[in-house]
C-alpha cells in the first residue's frame, strides 16, 4: 500500500506522518443579528483539537477537527436594562487541506498553493433576563461544503520549520436560519463570495523533539461573515501548543 502511495505522490524517501493534539486559548467576537445587533465576545479553552498531517518534498496534506463550547459575554452596554444576557456557544470544524510546491527559492524557502475544505457548524442561543422577561432565542450557522484557495510560505531552519498560511473562501453551501429569533429550519443554499467570505491566515513554528516527536506552536486567524438572510460576522484567534507523533 505504501509503495503505492509513493508513486502517486512522488514520494521520496522523507515522506512523513504526523498524529497531534493542540491545545491553548481561543478568543471569540460574534455578532448576529438574527439575534442582536450587540456584538459578544469571550475566551475558552481550546483542548479538542485533534490533527493528522502528511508531507513529502511536493505535497503537504493536513486534517483538523476542533470544538468549542463556550458563553459569550455582551461587550458593551447597549442592554444595560437586562440582570442578565449572554449567548451560549458551541462550534463545531473541520479543515482538510491540500498544498503543493510550486516555487522553491532555495532549499530552505518554499512557495506553497492548494485547495482546502472549511467545513464548520455552530449553534447560538441567546439568554435574557430582567424583572419583566425571561427568554431564549436559537440561531445557527453552517459550511457544509466550504472551498478556499490557499497559499503558503515555508521557511526550514536547522532548529525547525516556520509556515505563514492564508487563505480566502471561493464558495460555501451552507445554512442559516430561515426564521428569525427563534431558529427555525435549515435553509441550504450555494453562497459565493458576495453572501459569504471567509478569510484565514495562521503563523506556525515546528520544533522537532527528536525523530518521533515534534513541538508546534500556532496562532491561528478566521474570519467569516454571512450577509443574508441576517448578517452574522465571526472573528476567532486561536493560540495554541501541540505534539504531534510521527506514525512513520
Amino acid at each position: 500500500m505504501i509503495p503505492l502511495l509513493c508513486m502517486l505522490w512522488e514520494v521520496p524517501l522523507r515522506a512523513q506522518f504526523y498524529i497531534g493534539w493542540d491545545m491553548g486559548g481561543i478568543s471569540i467576537d460574534l455578532r448576529d443579528e438574527y439575534l442582536s445587533r450587540n456584538r459578544y465576545e469571550g475566551i475558552t479553552p481550546g483542548l479538542l483539537n485533534a490533527v493528522l498531517s502528511y508531507s513529502n518534498e511536493k505535497n503537504i496534506l493536513n486534517a483538523r477537527f476542533g470544538k468549542q463550547s463556550t458563553d459569550l459575554k455582551l461587550s458593551n452596554n447597549a442592554d444595560y436594562y437586562f440582570n442578565s444576557n449572554y449567548m451560549e456557544i458551541n462550534n463545531f470544524e473541520l479543515d482538510v487541506e491540500y498544498l503543493r510546491k510550486v516555487k522553491g527559492w532555495d532549499s530552505n524557502l518554499n512557495l506553497f498553493l492548494g485547495i482546502a475544505h472549511n467545513g464548520h457548524f455552530s449553534y447560538y442561543k441567546r439568554y435574557i433576563e430582567s424583572r419583566y422577561v425571561n427568554d431564549a432565542q436559537n440561531s445557527h450557522e453552517m459550511g457544509m461544503l466550504n472551498f478556499s484557495a490557499i497559499g503558503m510560505l515555508q521557511y526550514h531552519h536547522k532548529y525547525g520549520t516556520l509556515q505563514f498560511k492564508s487563505g480566502i473562501s471561493i464558495y460555501n453551501y451552507g445554512s442559516r436560519p430561515v426564521e428569525p429569533r427563534y431558529g427555525g429550519d435549515f435553509n441550504y443554499r450555494g453562497m459565493w463570495m458576495n453572501d459569504y467570505f471567509q478569510l484565514q491566515n495562521s503563523l506556525v513554528g515546528i520544533i522537532p523533539l527528536n525523530d518521533q516527536f515534534q513541538f508546534k506552536a500556532e496562532y491561528r486567524l478566521r474570519y467569516y461573515t454571512f450577509q443574508d438572510p441576517q448578517q452574522l460576522k465571526m472573528l476567532k484567534q486561536s493560540f495554541l501548543i501541540g505534539l504531534g507523533v510521527k506514525l512513520w
